[in-house]
């Protein structure tokens, strides 16, 4: 069965009693009876993170199911209900999308992000216990999901109901999009010399930094290696690449490089002429996604390090989220009692399930699947995809209660 995605305004289509006969308005009755029975309901529940949201969607695609995208916003109740996590509300929600939560309830929700988790437990408790709840990344309370779905950059402990991922999964794998993407671009990037270097820059995520010095040392390594290789660097910016970076970017291009800045509107943007096109990646620590797309395209890709700066506050709090829940995401804990105190700090003081972007970093280059630095022969390895662990696990989820 071919995946068809609805969106919130979808609406099935409504027959009168005069547009059919009788009798095969009781057949479409007894058809839709049956599609109801053995066909799950699936809810995809998204906001505006969309590197969260992506993942989300990639999943309900991939179980061949079709799924209902439910487009949430958010009022500032969503916040305060930050302070006790793990209870069951839909209070957060804003009016206007109310009408999109409403029975008949699913027998699958999938999402990401804290924001949707109290709307999930709370669909799960309107349903009476039916619906199965997906969740990504790491989620309060992880006892409150059905299958909790961890990438590698996650510290959430081990448990039977979580997945944990060789690699987020974020791809661009629409060979279509990506022939269209590159015969638009392709006159712009010609005749600039090879190998083509795409550098992707992102900015500062907690704990790394992009301050001044940070970006004239990557673009003076990023010019040496172009130069070492006799190529072209293709450079192009993020929502989060700061205003302060921009002139300092520009400044340490070359003659014949090329330089996209992201702005909030534009009307054309080259990424899926990049992932196309160029011959080798750099791509910034902070972006799991971007380097997981990369990699999934079986292309070059280097991550290149950031500085990290924590106050003593902040480096406290990550100590004690290290003893807690574990030294480095996967880390085993030790017995039962570290398992209730990381459980009880997790949910009770807010000590939350940590994310570390670095161990990401080293985590990719020690598999072999991307490196340290823009090689002149880069070894590509072949990606490994856990998607199809992941249907399976959802599939037979919901399965074993139809």
């Amino acid at each position: 069965m071919p995946t068809q995605a609805l969106t919130a305004t979808d609406h099935p289509p409504s027959y009168s009693p005069s547009d059919v006969a009788e009798g095969d308005s009781a057949a479409t009755a007894h058809d839709s009876e049956v599609r109801e029975k053995t066909t799950p309901r699936v809810w995809v529940l998204i906001s505006d993170k969309s590197g969260d949201d992506s993942q989300s969607q990639i999943i309900a695609r991939s179980l061949g199911w079709p799924y209902e995208v439910k487009q949430l916003r958010f009022t500032t109740k969503a916040d305060a209900l930050k302070d006790k996590p793990c209870q069951a509300s839909s209070d957060g929600l804003d009016p206007a999308c109310r009408h999109l939560i409403q029975a008949p309830w699913p027998d699958l929700v999938i999402s990401a992000g804290w924001q949707q988790e109290p709307v999930a437990r709370w669909i799960k408790r309107q349903s009476g216990g039916r619906t199965k709840l997906v969740q990504l990344n790491r989620p309060y309370g992880i006892d409150d999901f059905d299958l909790v779905i961890v990438p590698p950059q996650h510290a959430v402990p081990n448990r039977d109901n979580v997945l944990r991922l060789k690699l987020p999964l974020h791809r661009k794998d629409d060979a279509s999009a990506l022939a269209e993407a590159a015969e638009a671009w392709r006159a712009r990037f010609e005749p600039r010399p090879r190998p083509w270097i795409a550098v992707m820059i992102g900015g500062p995520t907690p704990p790394f930094v992009m301050d001044d010095t940070t970006v004239d040392k990557l673009m003076a390594d990023c010019r040496a290696d172009a130069a070492r290789l006799g190529g072209t660097l293709f450079v192009t910016t993020s929502p989060r690449t700061p205003a302060s970076a921009l002139p300092r970017i520009e400044a340490g291009l070359g003659p014949n490089d090329f330089l996209h800045l992201w702005s909030r509107g534009q009307v054309e943007n080259p990424y899926l002429a990049l992932l196309a096109l160029c011959d080798r990646f750099m791509v910034t620590a902070d972006s799991p996604s971007m380097i997981s797309e990369i990699i999934h395209l079986g292309k070059a890709v280097s991550v290149y390090p950031l500085p990290q700066r924590l106050s003593r506050i902040k480096r406290l709090k990550r100590l004690a989220q290290r003893l807690v829940h574990g030294s480095y995401p996967g880390a085993e804990q030790f017995g039962p009692l570290h398992r209730r105190l990381s459980d009880w700090a997790n949910r009770r003081l807010q000590l939350r399930y940590y994310r570390d972007l670095d161990y990401f970093r080293r985590w990719v280059i020690h598999q072999g699947w991307a490196s340290a630095g823009i090689e002149a022969e880069p070894r590509l390895a072949q990606a490994p995809d856990d998607l199809e662990q992941v249907s399976q696990r959802v599939r037979a989820l919901v399965e074993q209660k139809l």
